[in-house]
C-alpha cells in the first residue's frame, strides 16, 4: 500500500492484498502493484501485474514484481523522452502510435526477461520447485520456458503532459474515469483471456499479444486512471457496479488522513476480495484530486443512487418469490381436504398478509 502522490491537484495510490481464498490456502499473494510520480509532476504512472496461480508457475509472485518494476522503468524514460503527444507523433512515420507502443512493449518485455534471468541464475530452482513444476519440470531442468516460471500478467498507464498511455497483457483492466460520472475501457478485453486461462508475459509471441492505445480525446475531463487486477473486475456485477466501487474509493482516499490512507485502502480492497471470488486484488490509481472535490457531491450522490436501487431490486426480487409462495398455497386451499383445510387457510392468510406489507413497503422504495 502506497500513496505515492498527495498533492493539491493530485492523487496517487496503489494497493495490493493477498486474497480470501489464498490466505485460507496459506498461498502468498501473487499481485503486485506500483506508482510513481516525477520530481517536477510532468508524469505520473500505474501499474498491476498478476502472478499466474497455475502450480508449474512456482515463482510468479516474483515474476509480478519483476513486471511492475520493468513497466516503471520503461515507461519512465518513454515519459521523458515523449513529453507530449505532439512528440509521440514526430517519432512516427505516419499515423503513428503502433511504432512508438510496440518499441516500448518491446523494452519492457526485454527489461522483465532480464530481470528473470539474473534472479534465475542468483537463485537456482529448488528440487521442491521442481516438484511443484509437475508437467514443466522436465523442460524447467533443461533449461526450456524459464520464463514461465515467473508467469504474470501487466496492466499500465502513463500520464503524460496531454495523454494517457495504456498497456495490458493478459487480464485484469485498464480504465478511465471521466468528470461526468461514466467510465471507458480504451484497451479492449482480449478474448483469448476466460475462466481462469490469460496471456502472459512469458507467452513466446507475447511481443504481439501486448496491446496499447494512447488516449488524447477528452483528456482535461478525466477524472482518474485506474489499473486494476481481474481480482477486482471479478467482484462485480456489471461495469456499472465498478464504475460505482471506483468513484467510491476514489471519494474515500481522497477523504483519508495520510496516516489512515494506507490501511483504508487495504480495507477496502480486502473486502473487495471476500465479497468476489477471493482472488488476490490489486488497484493503482492517478486522479485528479481538484476535479474529485468538484464532483463529491456529485459522486455520492451517484453511489447512494445506485445503492438504493440495489436494495429496491433486491426487495422487488423477494416479493416476486412471495408472490409465487402465495399463489401456491392459495392452490393448496383450493385443493385441500377437510381435515387440511384450516392449517392451509392460516398459512395462507399469514403469507399473505406478509406479502401486503411487502407491497407497501415497495411503493415507497418506487418513489424514491
Amino acid at each position: 500500500m502506497k500513496m505515492t502522490g498527495n498533492t493539491p491537484n493530485e492523487l496517487i495510490f496503489h494497493g495490493s492484498v493477498t486474497g480470501a481464498s489464498h490466505k485460507r490456502r496459506g498461498t502468498v499473494c501473487q499481485d503486485a502493484s506500483g506508482t510513481f510520480r516525477s520530481d517536477d509532476g510532468s508524469f505520473r504512472i500505474a501499474v498491476i501485474a498478476d502472478g499466474h496461480g497455475d502450480p508449474s508457475c512456482v515463482r510468479s509472485d516474483r515474476g509480478s514484481k519483476y513486471a511492475v518494476k520493468a513497466a516503471l522503468d520503461c515507461l519512465q524514460i518513454f515519459a521523458k523522452q515523449y513529453p507530449s503527444y505532439a512528440d509521440i507523433e514526430a517519432a512516427s512515420a505516419g499515423p503513428g502510435q503502433r511504432q512508438v507502443i510496440r518499441r516500448l512493449t518491446g523494452g519492457i518485455l526485454s527489461e522483465w526477461a532480464k530481470l528473470v534471468k539474473d534472479d534465475l541464475a542468483s537463485d537456482p530452482m529448488s528440487e521442491e520447485e521442481y516438484r511443484r513444476a509437475g508437467r514443466f519440470e522436465e523442460a524447467y531442468r533443461s533449461g526450456e520456458h524459464a520464463e514461465r516460471i515467473y508467469g504474470s500478467t501487466l496492466a499500465a498507464a502513463l500520464e503524460g503532459k496531454d495523454y494517457f498511455l495504456l498497456l495490458q497483457q493478459g487480464d485484469g483492466r485498464c480504465d478511465l474515469l471521466y468528470d461526468d460520472l461514466t467510465m471507458q475501457q480504451p484497451v479492449p478485453e482480449d478474448e483469448r483471456c476466460y475462466a481462469n486461462v490469460t496471456t502472459s508475459l512469458s507467452d513466446f509471441n507475447a511481443a504481439e499479444e501486448i496491446r496499447g492505445c494512447i488516449v488524447t480525446e477528452r483528456f482535461e475531463k478525466i477524472l482518474g486512471c485506474l489499473v486494476s487486477t481481474d481480482g477486482v473486475d471479478n467482484g462485480f456485477y456489471d461495469d456499472e457496479d465498478l464504475l460505482q466501487f471506483y468513484l467510491d474509493l476514489c471519494i474515500k482516499m481522497e477523504e483519508a488522513a495520510a496516516e489512515d490512507a494506507d490501511e483504508s485502502l487495504r480495507a477496502v480492497l480486502e473486502k473487495v476480495s471476500a465479497e468476489g471470488n477471493g482472488d488476490d486484488v490489486s488497484v493503482a490509481a492517478l486522479c485528479r484530486r481538484t476535479l474529485i472535490r468538484s464532483k463529491a457531491d456529485e459522486i455520492r450522490g451517484s453511489i447512494e443512487a445506485r445503492r438504493r436501487d440495489h436494495e429496491r431490486d433486491q426487495y422487488l426480487g423477494r416479493m416476486v418469490s412471495m408472490e409465487r409462495k402465495v399463489s401456491m398455497l392459495r392452490e393448496r386451499v383450493r385443493t385441500a381436504g377437510p381435515e387440511e383445510q384450516d392449517a392451509c387457510m392460516r398459512e395462507y392468510l399469514e403469507a399473505y398478509r406478509a406479502y401486503q406489507d411487502m407491497e407497501a413497503q415497495a411503493e415507497k422504495l418506487r418513489s424514491k
